[in-house]
């Protein structure tokens, strides 16, 4: 999405309007504009120039509809992109959590990585979570859920996509480890049984 933002030019004596965007590739850009309305006219320009190079318009005689250009794949790449700042700019994300997405993306089956991303249904992260539970913790599993869900939160945040598919499937319940706590009775109870080593 592009933003407005008013700034003091000393240099002419007067305002200007800096338009600044994240373009397809997460690198991001700006342009200057004298006059609000100016400015507002080039933003909806960009928002306009974006949106064709984000969908690909099919035939509308055909009933198809529109469709993301990116696979699942590249759409991921491109979120951790952005969360390192794209071209020079600070970082989103933690250095942790940028690692954690990266290891999360190897694990993610090829069968998912190929297919567009908007057309990834509920059911298929579903198999995807069934799957990987057969020979990964629960933990690890819902981990991955969660980097599938961030990379979609972010792609409707950048109006590439319309829905999440991962919010109607439902995290694993972890097993919680029991912690046992003593009370005074029983701590001098172990004590008077403990022999001396």
């Amino acid at each position: 999405m592009a933003h407005i933002r008013k700034r003091w030019n000393p240099t002419r004596s007067r305002f200007t309007y800096d338009i600044r965007w994240i373009d397809v590739g997460g690198q991001k850009r700006s342009k200057a504009a004298r006059t609000r309305d100016e400015a507002e006219e080039l933003k909806r320009q960009i928002v306009k120039s974006l949106t064709v190079r984000r969908y690909q318009q099919d035939n509308e005689d055909l009933g198809i509809k529109r469709s993301c250009l990116f696979t699942f794949k590249q759409m991921a790449e491109v979120f951790i992109k952005a969360c390192e700042g794209g071209a020079g700019g600070q970082p989103t994300k933690a250095a942790a959590t940028i690692l954690r997405y990266r290891t999360s993306l190897r694990q993610i089956p090829d069968r998912l990585c190929v297919m567009k991303a908007d057309q990834i249904s509920p059911s298929d992260v579903r198999e995807f979570m069934e799957a990987a539970s057969q020979r990964k913790k629960k933990r690890t599993v819902n981990l991955e859920r969660l980097f599938v869900s961030a990379v979609y939160a972010w792609g409707i945040r950048q109006e590439y996509l319309k829905e999440n598919p991962v919010r109607l499937v439902s995290a694993y319940k972890e097993e919680q480890k029991r912690i046992e706590i003593l009370d005074l009775s029983e701590i001098a109870l172990l004590e008077s049984k403990a022999t001396a080593f």
